[in-house]
C-alpha cells in the first residue's frame, strides 16, 4: 500500500502536465504540485520540521495550501488544516494548543516557523531540493478539528494508512480514473475536501474547489468549462442549487457520471431533485465521519430504500449494532452503531480519556443510533444525544423529519426537543416550505397525526424562512435544542 503523497509523486511522473487541482484563479498540474511540495518540504526541513511536528495551515484557495498539506507529510510531520476566516486570536489559540512547529497562513501567528502565503514564492526562491523519504503508513498524518476552531474542538488524528485506505475505498467504489473531473464547494479545511483531493491524486484524476455556492453562475460555468463528470455536495448544497437555479442541472445529465451526497442526513425533496435532474447518473449517499472515513454507501439511483438508509458497508468495513451494555444486537434491532476498519482513526489529540471512551476493543463507538436490516443495509436514526425522552418513551428526530419531509410542499425540516413541565421534554418541528405551496403548520400537524404515534406528533410547529446550519452545512440542532421559543417570522406557526 502506498501513501497518498507517494501516489501524488507517481502520477506527477506519469503525466506532469495533467491538471491535478483547480481553484477559481489558479490551475495546478501534477508536475507543478509535486514541485511545490518538494520545495516547501525542503524549506520546512531546513528549519527543523521533523517527524511528529504539527504544521497548522490556514485554508487558502490556491496551490500553496495543498502543497503545505503534502509537504508536511513528506517531512513526516502532521498537518492541521484550519478554516479560512479565522481571526488572529483564534489562529494563535490553535497554534498554541497544537504546540505547532510551523504555521502557514495569511496572518502572523507567533510560532517557531511562520510563513505567509503572500511571501512563499520569495521565501522559497533558491531553496534546493532536500533529501526525502515517503512517510510510513503508521505515522500520524492529519489532525482534523471536528467541531470548528472555537472553544475546545476535538482533533481527530488520522494516520497515513487511514488516508490511503479511504482513498482506495472511494477510488474503487466511485470507479474513479484519470479522466474523473470533480467539483466541490465544501470548505477547504473540511475533512470531506481533503478526502476529495486525496482520492483524486491517488487515482490520477482532478478536482475543482470553489469558495462557496452562492455564486451559482460560477458553479455552472466551471461544470461547462472543465467538463465536470462528478461532484460531491451536502444536502443543504443540493437545496441551494435547486433554489438558485431550478432544474438547470438537468442540462448536464449526459455529462455527469456521478454525484456523491454526504455530511448530513438527506431528506426526500433533495433525493427526488437529484433523481429528477440527473436521471442517467450514479447517485451515492454515504455514512461517514472525520474519525472513520467513508463507512457505507447507497446507490440511490437504483435502490429505492427508506430515506434513512445509508447503504451497505464499504469494502473492508465492519458495522455492528450494540445495546447500552455494549452487547451485539440482531438484525433489525435499534442501538448504537459501531465500526471497525483500517480507516478507524488513531484517537483525539491530547485527549486520551476521550479516546479510550470511544473504543470498545478495536471497535469505534459512534455517536449514532441505527439498525441493520436483513440485507445488511445500515439505517441511521440520529445521534445518541439527539434522542428525545418523552415521559420515558424514546423519540428519534429522524423519524419525525422523515414523515414531515414526505409531505408535498415541505422543503426542509428539523426536529428538536424543548422543555415540558409535565413530560420533561416535548417535540418541536421547524419547517421550511416551498415557495409555491399553500401548506400550513396546521395542515402539517393534521397529516402527522395520521403518520406517527400520538406521543411523537410535534407539540409545536414553526414555519421558518431558513434553518440554521453549521459551518459544515449540517442543520444546527444544538442551536435550537432546549429553547422553548418561537423561531418563526412566518405567520401560521402553531
Amino acid at each position: 500500500m502506498k501513501t497518498v503523497v507517494e501516489k501524488l509523486f507517481e502520477n506527477a511522473d506519469l503525466h506532469p502536465d495533467k491538471l491535478a487541482v483547480v481553484f477559481e484563479n489558479e490551475e495546478v498540474t501534477y508536475g507543478q504540485l509535486k514541485d511545490a511540495v518538494i520545495r516547501l518540504a525542503g524549506w520546512f526541513r531546513l528549519r527543523g520540521v521533523a517527524e511528529g511536528d504539527r504544521v497548522v495551515a490556514q485554508a487558502h484557495y490556491g496551490k500553496w495550501f495543498i502543497a503545505a498539506y503534502y509537504a508536511a507529510h513528506l517531512c513526516e510531520a502532521v498537518i492541521v488544516p484550519v478554516e479560512k476566516a479565522l481571526t488572529q486570536e483564534t489562529l494563535q489559540a490553535v497554534v498554541e494548543r497544537m504546540d505547532a512547529r510551523a504555521a502557514v497562513s495569511w496572518l502572523a501567528p507567533a510560532a517557531p516557523i511562520s510563513l505567509n502565503y503572500g511571501e512563499i514564492e520569495m521565501e522559497l526562491a533558491g531553496v534546493e531540493e532536500q533529501p526525502y523519504t515517503f512517510p510510513g503508513l503508521d505515522l500520524t498524518a492529519n489532525i482534523m478539528l471536528t467541531s470548528g476552531t472555537t472553544g475546545t474542538p476535538k482533533g481527530a488524528m488520522l494516520t497515513q494508512r487511514n488516508l490511503a485506505v479511504n482513498s482506495m475505498v472511494r477510488w474503487h467504489e466511485f470507479e474513479n480514473n484519470e479522466n474523473t473531473m470533480g467539483i466541490t464547494i465544501l470548505p477547504l479545511n473540511h475533512v470531506g475536501s481533503s478526502r476529495m483531493w486525496d482520492t483524486a491524486v491517488y487515482s490520477g484524476g482532478a478536482y475543482i474547489f470553489l469558495d462557496g455556492l452562492f455564486r451559482i453562475r460560477t458553479f455552472f460555468d466551471y461544470i461547462t468549462r472543465y467538463h465536470i463528470t462528478a461532484f460531491n455536495i451536502s444536502p443543504s448544497g443540493i437545496a441551494s442549487i435547486e433554489q438558485l437555479s431550478g432544474d438547470k442541472l438537468y442540462e448536464y445529465a449526459e455529462q455527469i457520471d456521478y454525484a456523491y451526497v454526504h455530511s448530513a442526513l438527506m431528506q426526500e425533496p433533495q433525493r427526488a431533485f437529484l433523481q429528477r435532474v440527473l436521471p442517467k447518473s450514479r447517485l451515492y449517499y454515504s455514512y461517514g465521519s472525520s474519525e472513520n472515513g467513508t463507512m457505507s454507501l447507497l446507490r440511490f439511483d437504483r435502490e429505492e430504500r427508506d430515506i434513512r438508509c445509508s447503504g451497505r458497508p464499504c469494502e473492508g468495513v465492519e458495522i455492528r449494532i450494540l445495546d447500552d451494555d455494549l452487547r451485539e444486537l440482531p438484525r433489525g434491532r435499534q442501538g448504537r452503531v459501531v465500526v471497525r476498519s483500517e480507516m478507524n482513526f488513531r484517537g483525539y489529540w491530547a485527549m486520551p480519556e476521550l479516546t479510550a471512551s470511544v473504543y470498545h476493543g478495536d471497535w469505534f463507538l459512534t455517536n449514532d443510533t441505527g439498525y441493520l436490516d436483513e440485507d445488511g443495509y445500515l439505517y441511521i436514526l440520529g445521534r445518541v444525544d439527539d434522542v428525545i425522552n418523552i415521559g420515558g418513551l424514546k423519540v428519534y428526530p429522524s423519524e419525525i423529519e422523515k414523515a414531515a419531509a414526505e409531505l408535498e410542499g415541505v422543503e426542509e425540516c428539523l426536529c428538536v426537543d424543548v422543555p415540558n413541565a409535565l413530560m420533561g421534554s416535548a417535540v418541536k418541528l421547524l419547517v421550511r416550505l416551498r415557495a409555491d405551496t399553500l401548506l400550513t403548520a396546521r395542515d402539517i400537524r393534521t397529516a402527522l397525526v395520521g403518520k406517527l404515534d400520538s406521543y411523537k406528533v410535534p407539540a409545536s410547529i414553526d414555519v421558518v424562512d431558513e434553518i440554521r446550519k453549521t459551518a459544515n452545512g449540517k442543520p444546527d440542532r444544538k442551536f435550537y435544542r432546549g429553547k422553548n421559543q418561537t423561531f418563526s417570522k412566518t405567520p401560521g406557526s402553531i
